[in-house]
């Protein structure tokens, strides 16, 4: 199995940890397209989207090094009609929080608690602030982080 293989299943369990089924929250079956999942991801869901790569030109005992963008989605319902500022604010507040919680738990282990496997850094880069999804007569928010994972991988068998 490839590094971006072990990377990815590091970061869902984590996610999965973090933000338990158990805790109301459901893993959206596509991240790319947040509109497209069932209404029971758009109250509390999360997503992991693998982004572009790039080649960091660090290559290292027949190992290549690759710098992967990986963003992680997070929705919420908000429970208010258009002239219920607190609840929005609360909302607001809320998916904010739960990124918080997700940076916080990278950046104590940013080798994704893997570091023998060839992945050096997973780190938060940006986000693109919260924006509005409408699904019919409901509304929600989300939040989309970007991440940055720079992991080798062995070029020789």
């Amino acid at each position: 199995m490839s590094n971006i293989s072990t990377a990815f299943d590091q970061i869902k369990l984590r996610m999965e940890t973090l933000f338990p089924y158990a805790d109301g929250w459901y893993q959206m079956a596509n991240p790319y397209q947040v509109e497209q999942n069932t209404l029971a991801t758009h109250d509390k869901g999360w997503g992991i989207a693998l982004g572009a790569g790039t080649n960091t030109n660090r290559n290292l005992s027949c190992k290549l090094s690759i710098n992967r963008t990986i963003t992680v989605t997070f929705l919420r319902r908000r429970y208010a009609n258009e002239m219920d500022i607190v609840p929005k604010e609360t909302a607001e507040k809320q998916i904010l929080e739960d990124q918080f919680i997700l940076i916080k738990d990278f950046e104590k282990t940013p080798a994704l608690n893997n570091s023998t496997s060839g992945i050096t850094r997973f780190q938060y880069d940006s986000d693109g602030g919260i924006e509005n999804v409408f699904e019919g007569n409901e509304a929600f928010i989300k939040l989309v982080t970007t991440y940055s994972l720079e992991y080798f991988e062995h070029l020789e068998p």
